[in-house]
């Protein structure tokens, strides 16, 4: 008799096993051009609102990023989270390489850490895309709420890093970042509550 395999199970072996490597490499290539392909449909992106690559490539994982912690059906998922607030980190690194090549190569290694921590928590569903459909607080009050929040530094990491990528990337999906702020500041449920 076959022994019954565990599916998730397998993934979280893949991921961290001896064929990992192979694996991310083509969900990190697809996810890349998933993301590429959305941002050009979806909003419209053109050359000149990321006009490289690099600009381009690293908004999107800073949306991926923030979408995945902001939608996940784990609520608040501990882990997700340093997915977002390493993002800002990841921004202000890149500007001490000149090497594309390089760029390319630490970009692809955080989508596939990224990646991995979503396989190791189980590839939560992705749920609350209605981001239109809620009404967000102001960045003045949820700053103002934020101050409030006691020792708890992850809000803070958290709504300072999507506070940032409003800043640096503006709308499109502007949204996405004050709801993501919002949710961590309690002003807005998480998705599966």
């Amino acid at each position: 008799m076959q022994p019954k395999l565990n599916f998730k199970y397998e993934r979280r072996m893949a991921a961290t096993g001896d064929y990992g490597e192979d694996i991310l490499n083509i969900h990190t290539e697809a996810a890349v051009k998933r993301l590429h392909s959305q941002f050009k449909s979806k909003y419209g992106i053109t050359t000149e609102t990321c006009p490289s690559f690099i600009t381009y490539t690293m908004k999107a994982i800073v949306d991926g990023a923030i979408a995945l912690y902001a939608q996940s059906s784990n609520d608040d998922d501990f882990f997700l989270l340093h997915g977002v607030t390493s993002v800002w980190a990841l921004r202000r690194m890149l500007q001490y390489f000149d090497s594309n090549i390089q760029l390319i190569q630490i970009l692809v290694a955080f989508l596939k850490a990224l990646l991995s921590v979503y396989i190791m928590q189980g590839m939560p569903a992705l749920v609350g895309n209605s981001v239109l459909a809620v009404s967000l607080p102001s960045w003045t009050d949820i700053i103002e709420k934020t101050m409030d929040c006691g020792n708890d530094e992850h809000k803070y990491k958290v709504v300072y890093t999507c506070c940032e990528a409003d800043k640096v990337y503006g709308s499109p999906p502007s949204q996405l970042y004050r709801l993501t702020a919002a949710r961590k500041t309690g002003f807005i449920r998480w998705p599966s509550t």
